[in-house]
This record gives C-alpha cells, structure tokens and sequence, in this order.
C-alpha cells in the first residue's frame, strides 16, 4: 500500500483509505438516558447542557427526562437548545443502551431498563 492510498487523519497517524472508509460504515452512535432522580434529596445531575452539547456534536443521542435539570438550574429548553430529546416519561428515558444517574437505580426503574443497559451511577459507602 502506497503512500497514495492513505489519508492523514488529524491526531492520528495515515490510515488506508480503505480503512477509513470502512470506519465510516460502522454504526457507533449511542443513545444515553438521563433521567430524574426519584429521591427528593437529590438535586445533582450527572450531565449538564454543556456536556450534552459535547455528545450530541458527535451524534449520540441523549435524552433528558422532563424536569431533570430543575435540581440544577437548567430547564428543558437549556437541554434541548443543547441537542438532547426531552422525554416525557421514565420508560422512555430507560429504553437506552446508557444511563447515567447520580443514584443507583431503584427497583422500580430497573424493571424500566432493557436488558444489557448499561448504568453509570454513584455508590455511596456508608
């Protein structure tokens, strides 16, 4: 393979175009969930608007349950103008292959979850 057959890609070193074209083919696109925390004492979010921004520039899908961010100042319109999807309900927002909560998933919303959902929380050691 030649010279002639690789591209530069910034960053990196020359990858075949071949390659680079394959690469392009590959779905790698995620969907994250962001939902509201159930606890009353919770007002943390994992994301914020700016972070979302950042996923959805390299098209991920996220999508931020109603009412999320209110614990953290950010509205629905905060996250929308960043690119996320505002959902209207938890089962939505847990039929993702990512979520990431502050708290550990309750019962309830586990049953919410499909099955090989990946879930980044918090654990708290007492």
């Amino acid at each position: 393979m030649g010279i002639t057959n690789r591209k530069y890609v910034q960053g990196t070193a020359y990858i075949p175009q071949e390659l680079l074209s394959e690469l392009t083919k590959v779905n790698n696109r995620l969907v994250i969930g962001i939902p509201c925390e159930r606890s009353k004492e919770e007002r943390r979010l994992p994301l914020t608007p700016e972070a979302v921004d950042i996923l959805t520039d390299t098209e991920h899908r996220v999508l931020v349950e109603t009412g999320a961010g209110l614990g953290i100042n950010y509205s629905d319109n905060h996250f929308s103008e960043a690119g996320a999807e505002i959902v209207h309900s938890p089962a939505e927002v847990f039929q993702v292959d990512i979520i990431i909560k502050i708290l550990p998933p309750l019962p309830a919303e586990v049953t919410l979850m499909r099955p090989r959902t990946t879930v980044f929380s918090l654990v708290q050691l007492d």
